[in-house]
C-alpha cells in the first residue's frame, strides 16, 4: 500500500523548535534520520564549496541559484530523492529561526548530481519557509547562517505530491512516523556572510 505525505501535512509548517531538533540529530556529513540504525548514509559534496563557505554567487548576491551537488550510492529501495537547503543561524547557541530556504522533491534515484540552478527531469520545488517556490539563500545583510545542503531518499512506499510544504516533507523525512521516514540521508554544510 503507498501512502502520500499529502496525507499527514495538514499543517503548513512545523514549529522551529522541531525543525532545530532534527537539525541536531544531523551531524556533518551525517545521516539526519532518528532511525539512523536503519538508514544508510549518503555522502554529499560540492565542487563549489571550498573550506565550508559558500560562495556568493549561489546567494541572492549572485545568481540566487543552487550549487552543484554531488552524493554518492543510494539505497536501492528508494522512491525518489529530494534535495533540501535548510538555514541555521552560525552561533551554536543561538535560539534562532531554522528555515527550508528551498526543497527539491521528485529527483529520480538513479541521479548521483544535480548542475548548479538546474531543476532534473522531473524534478519539482516545494514551498519553501517564505511561502515561495524557488532556490534562494538571502540572509539578511549583515548576518552568518549554516546551510546544510541535505539529501533524503524517499521510501518506496511513500509518495510525494506537489503541495506538500518544504517543512512538513523534512519533519516526516527526517524523524516523521517510521513508514515515512528516508532510508538515507546526508548533507554538506557551509557558511555564508552576508555583507
Amino acid at each position: 500500500m503507498r501512502r502520500s505525505l499529502k496525507a499527514i501535512s495538514g499543517t503548513a509548517s512545523i514549529s522551529t523548535a522541531v525543525l532545530l531538533a532534527a537539525l541536531a540529530l544531523a551531524g556533518c556529513g551525517s545521516a539526519s534520520s532518528s532511525s539512523a540504525k536503519t538508514s544508510a548514509t549518503i555522502p554529499v559534496t560540492s565542487s563549489a564549496i571550498v573550506g565550508g563557505a559558500l560562495p556568493a554567487r549561489y546567494t541572492c548576491d549572485g545568481a540566487n541559484t543552487t550549487p552543484p551537488l554531488k552524493w554518492g550510492t543510494v539505497p536501492a529501495s528508494s522512491r525518489e530523492l529530494v534535495v533540501f537547503a535548510i538555514g541555521r543561524p552560525a552561533e551554536a547557541s543561538s535560539h534562532g529561526p531554522a528555515t527550508i530556504e528551498w526543497a527539491l522533491a521528485g529527483v529520480n534515484p538513479a541521479l548521483h548530481a544535480l548542475a548548479a540552478g538546474k531543476i532534473p527531469k522531473g524534478g519539482f520545488l516545494e514551498e519553501a519557509s517564505d511561502r515561495k517556490r524557488h532556490y534562494s539563500i538571502c540572509p539578511a545583510k549583515g548576518q552568518t547562517r549554516v546551510y546544510a545542503f541535505a539529501l533524503y531518499a524517499v521510501p518506496p512506499r511513500v509518495i510525494v505530491t506537489h503541495n506538500v510544504n518544504g517543512s512538513t516533507l523534512f519533519h516526516n523525512l527526517a524523524e516523521g512516523p517510521p513508514e515515512f521516514r528516508a532510508v538515507g540521508s546526508g548533507e554538506l554544510t557551509a557558511s555564508y556572510e552576508r555583507k
